[in-house]
């Protein structure tokens, strides 16, 4: 599940939750100026819920990180789902959930 705020004008934040990993969740974010998750640099920092501390974080850069880094770890594209281009806000979505999902994954087994 993936909401949009905004840490500053014209600067999204997006907040995702993983029904699956209910104590993360992961918070898109870029580098003041260059908010444009098509091509721009995000950082996918994933915390704790119930301590608001940082987990793990990762750097992807825009549609071809988000879509390479899901390739990689999920074994497809997206947009193959479609036949075409996946909205940008699902693709954050997904990738993230994803990294939620192995995150959880990882904290559970430790």
């Amino acid at each position: 599940m993936i909401e949009i705020c905004h840490a500053h004008v014209g600067q999204p934040v997006y907040h995702v939750k993983e029904p699956d990993a209910p104590e993360l969740y992961a918070l898109v974010s870029f580098n003041c100026g260059q908010a444009d998750p098509e091509r721009d640099v995000m950082t996918v920092t994933v915390a704790s819920e119930d301590e608001c501390e940082e987990v793990s974080s990762i750097l992807l850069t825009g549609r071809a990180g988000l879509l390479a880094w899901y390739v990689e770890n999920v074994g497809y594209s997206p947009d193959e789902d479609i036949g075409g281009l996946t909205p940008i806000d699902d693709l954050i979505d997904r990738v993230a959930s994803h990294i939620l999902l192995r995150t959880h994954e990882s904290v559970v087994s430790s």
